[in-house]
């Protein structure tokens, strides 16, 4: 599967709470990302493995609440794996608050958890369209300096569409991410099964299409 498996969950002797997860030989996303923008069917491919291990989980009525390149994992082979399963929910709050959240952290979050609003699968949703910008283009949609900036610009700024920062995106790859990231919940998709249904369509696309593999 595409999630990161948990083997146990215990307490040391001293009441902290650990997990014994699974050993994935590879590269954290954000380490990629670092380098530069992705090919388009690289960041393709594993928008799909992440949107496979979230249909997985919110089938499951689990809610991630924290996608970002560093909690997913690309291993060797080029398999993207989703960790840091339900660490909000294990240390006993069911939402994550903002006090003490990095700007790392709180760049990914959607407009309804930045308002420190419970958040559902759509939230999760939102800071997959976060990644899948950030993987295309290089950078984030959302740049402020500050927590309250960064805020600001999650609950009211559109980014530059990804269409006008590289060359070669595909009009309908602009679409996914822009829908994915619609300020209002309900604007977005509903289930990741539709924005991987509409992934899965630009993979094979893309694969067809020469030129879309590298920056051009």
């Amino acid at each position: 599967g595409n999630i990161c498996v948990v083997h146990d969950i215990d307490e040391t002797a001293d009441g902290r709470m650990f997990l014994v997860m699974e050993f994935l030989e590879g590269e954290p996303l954000n380490k990629k990302i670092e380098r530069g923008p992705l090919p388009i069917d690289e960041a393709l491919s594993i928008a799909l493995h992440v949107s496979q291990g979230l249909a997985k989980a919110h089938e499951h009525g689990i809610i991630h609440r924290d996608i970002k390149p560093g909690n997913i994992i690309v291993t060797n082979d080029g398999v993207a794996k989703v960790v840091d399963f339900g660490l909000a929910k294990l240390s006993g709050r069911s939402v994550l608050t903002r006090t003490g959240t990095s700007l790392g952290t709180l760049a990914y979050m959607s407009p309804e958890q930045a308002r420190g609003e419970p958040a559902d699968r759509r939230s999760d949703i939102w800071a997959l369209g976060v990644v899948l910008y950030e993987m295309i283009v290089g950078t984030l949609p959302f740049t402020g300096e500050y927590e309250n900036v960064v805020v600001y610009e999650i609950e009211n700024v559109d980014p530059p569409p990804v269409t006008s920062l590289r060359t070669g995106v595909p009009m309908e790859l602009e679409r996914v991410i822009t829908k994915a990231m619609a300020k209002s919940p309900d604007e977005r998709y509903q289930h990741i099964d539709e924005m991987l249904v509409d992934l899965k369509r630009l993979a094979k696309h893309s694969e067809t299409v020469p030129g879309t593999t590298a920056l051009q």
